[in-house]
């Protein structure tokens, strides 16, 4: 007499940005959808220069190492804030950005390796990982 064991699958899905998981795909397919309205510009907004785009870039780059301590090593969440204007914000970070709030906050995810290569082709700095 054989004894059967019932298999038991767990189906997660997750959102590859912010790693969120969900029990069904239909709520991770809600929750692209809605950060991908996060990536629309309102229509008011123009595009900056190339070279205001650039210079934006090394500051933020500047910024974020004064914020990290020489030789970071620690892993984990990291939260760096900085004010810009939105039309610099969106001109950077448009098609990463992952939250909006009422209050114009916005927020970008990048994890672990793929974040590092991200974040150094948006910011056109190859030492950034």
């Amino acid at each position: 007499m054989s004894s059967t064991i019932p298999l038991i699958t767990t189906s997660e899905f997750s959102c590859s940005a912010c790693q969120k998981i969900f029990k069904k795909q239909s709520g991770l397919s809600r929750h692209l959808t809605i950060v991908k309205k996060y990536n629309i510009p309102r229509n008011n907004l123009d595009n900056l220069s190339e070279t205001n785009n650039k210079n934006f870039k090394n500051i933020l780059v500047y910024l974020i190492h004064c914020k990290l301590p020489n030789g970071f090593k620690k892993g984990g969440r990291q939260l760096v804030s900085l004010a810009c204007t939105e039309h610099q914000f969106f001109d950077i970070f448009k098609g990463y950005i992952h939250h909006h709030s009422n209050k114009n906050i916005y927020k970008c995810i990048f994890r672990g390796t793929i974040g590092y290569q991200t974040l150094s082709e948006i910011l056109n700095n190859p030492l950034w990982g």
